[in-house]
Formats: C-alpha cells, structure tokens, sequence
C-alpha cells in the first residue's frame, strides 16, 4: 500500500470484536426504553456497551419492534469508529438479515450511539434458540475518518460460513470426491487440510499424489463424513432435520449414535472444537437406557466432561435404582470393572452429601 493511501486511511488495525448473549426471559417486566445492557467491554481504547431494548427504543417505535444500540461507557475526548453490529443466527453463525454498519464519532457531548430496530418476529424465528439470542459487535477506531474509510469493512465477515456452506453444497471448485459406502461427497483439499492437520497429511503430505482427485474411506457412514465436513465448513453442528432424515430409511440413526459416531471421527481428525461440541449435545441426551453406554464411551475416549456427567447422572437417587436393575450395568463390571467399583463409591458420597444436606437441613428447622 503506498504512503499516500495510508494516510487517507489513518486506521488502527486492532479490531475488538464482542460476544453479548441475551436471555430474553428478563424482558418481561420491561418497559418502552428499558434496555438490557451487556457487560463493559473494551475496543479502540474505550469502555463499551451493547443495549438491547426488548420494547423498543422510544415511544414512537411500534410495538412488534425491538431496538438495538452500541454506546461508550464513558470517554473524555472524541472517539471515531467504526462499527458493525449484528445477530447470530439459528446455527450460530451471522447473516445479512441483520447486520448493520456505521461510522461515528463519539464524544463527552455525544454519547449516544445510533438506534437499530427490528421487527420481533424476525428475531423470534431467526434467531431466537429456547428465549435466548446472541448479539456481535466488532470495533476498529479510526483516527481521521474518511469516504474512503466508510467505503470499507472491518468488522466480522459476515457472510463467510455461508458463502462456505455454499460452496461445500454447491460443490463449486471441489477437486476431492471421497467414496463412502457408495456415495460420491466433494470437497475442497485446501480448506479440509487448513482446518484439520490430519487432513492435511493426508490430502497434503509430500507422499500425497496430489493428482488423485478420488478418496475412498472405509469405516465411515456417509452421515458421519457430512457432519465432519459440515463443521469444518462453518465451525458449527449441521442441523439434525438436515442430516438425519435424508429420506433414505437405510440413512437414519438415533442422535445418540450420530453424536457418538461424530465424536470419534472428531478426534481421529483432531478436530477439537467439534468433539467439545459434541459431548455438549450427548450431556443432554443422557437417559435411563443410555447412560451406561455414554458412561463406556467416554471412559474409553477420556471424555472427562462427559463422564462427570454420566456419573452425576447415574448415581442421582431414582435413576440409579432404575440403571442398576439393566443389563447394562451388569455387564459393566465384565467389561469396564473400574469404572463399576468408580460408579458404586460415587454412589455412597452422593448419599453421604445427601444425608448431611437432610441433617443441616432439619437443624436449621429446629432451631426455627
């Protein structure tokens, strides 16, 4: 970039961008211009807040119609940035529905940030997941505004995992065709071995005949290598309606075998982020019948989080007498005998806990 253009620019690169989650059930009792605030956050040298006003910013604002507003906390002097601010959507991920972006100058006579509204049925069917919703914001101050600079973005791309999801279902560019179980899956080698080191060995490595557009992978259900190449396309879980029923009756498993068969294949291609994910969804499937299977799978694959789980789960008063009396668990101490000796001394503290919370309990009663 030459000297002249820099200057026009006159920009700090350092971009601060904020995550705000907001549980909507808060809003009840609020009022037209009551806001739920987020937390202080730091960006181009200032402390910031996004507001949400579930009602509205003003009494003109119509009713089906919530606000949305980013004002420094404080500052001293004049601040120009620039700003974008915008919803996560359903799968965790933005879109242009909305997201907005705005230059503005900041200062102790002018605090407040300019009123975003929306209309709140969009944002109940969008964004809404069980009455909580996510708010991003993305700050870069500017030292000397400019047209030039307006003209630009730098704030969160966007429309990035959707253009990438795009093209992972488009198949626009693929030039890798993995065969599984029969089925034909595209892909892109650049972005398969960017995401996983061991794609890359595979897809990359200096044995790789890199002329070989055709992969075939065994041991692997086709569900499984979608959902691997769902996340590495747009760092989130696919959606269950999307993945599971494909209409094919030959194609479609429980969830509880579609986490666990993604779990595995997760850290056999050392993808991290999407085993935490899900030991997230398999710690709320975890029942009477399968609690004994998740216990085994994740001793086996040193699940931690997952196991304490499992371990809470089991050893809880009702449900333990019901997992003791199955098959399961009679065979547990066959195949994992450690973990059935873990399971029968977690019981006897649970009760010990139980016990002395009851005896505290009745203490308290008495002395009135």
């Amino acid at each position: 970039m030459s000297s002249s253009l820099s200057k026009a620019f006159s920009v700090h690169s350092k971009r601060t961008t904020y995550h705000f989650t907001v549980d909507n059930s808060y809003s009840a009792d609020l009022t037209i211009g009551d806001c739920i605030a987020s937390p202080a956050f730091e960006g181009g040298g200032s402390d910031w807040q996004i507001n949400y006003y579930p009602k509205g910013f003003s009494p003109d604002t119509k009713s089906n119609v919530v606000s949305f507003s980013l004002s420094p906390l404080a500052t001293t002097q004049s601040v120009t940035v620039d700003y974008e601010l915008g919803l996560l959507n359903k799968d965790g991920y933005p879109t242009s529905k909305f997201w907005v972006k705005s230059t503005q100058t900041f200062s102790n006579t002018n605090c407040s940030g300019k009123i975003w509204d929306m209309e709140r049925a969009v944002m109940d069917t969008n964004y809404m997941v069980d009455n909580q919703f996510t708010v991003v914001c993305s700050i870069t101050m500017v030292n000397k505004p400019s047209t030039m600079v307006k003209r630009c973005s730098f704030g969160f791309p966007v429309n990035l995992t959707e253009q990438l999801h795009s093209m992972l279902e488009s198949k626009a560019h693929a030039d890798i065709i993995f065969e599984v179980e029969g089925q034909e899956i595209s892909a892109h080698r650049l972005v398969l071995a960017f995401r996983s080191p061991v794609f890359e060995f595979d897809l990359l490595g200096a044995k790789v005949n890199r002329d070989c557009h055709r992969i075939k992978i065994y041991g692997t259900h086709p569900l499984i290598l979608k959902g691997i190449l769902h996340y590495v396309y747009t760092d989130c879980l696919p959606k269950m309606e999307d993945i599971l029923s494909t209409g094919e009756s030959n194609t479609i498993m429980s969830l509880e075998k579609f986490y666990q068969l993604l779990m595995v294949s997760a850290e056999k291609y050392e993808l991290i982020g999407l085993c935490n994910l899900c030991k997230d969804r398999l710690s709320g499937l975890v029942s009477i019948e399968n609690a004994i299977e998740f216990l085994t799978l994740a001793e086996d694959g040193k699940y931690a989080q997952l196991k304490e789980i499992c371990v809470k789960f089991i050893t809880e008063g009702i449900n333990y007498k019901k997992i003791v009396r199955t098959k399961e668990y009679a065979i547990l101490y066959q195949t994992h005998p450690d973990l059935y000796f873990e399971l029968g001394a977690a019981r006897l503290a649970a009760e010990k806990t139980a016990r002395l919370a009851a005896e505290r309990a009745a203490e308290k009663a008495a002395l009135g």
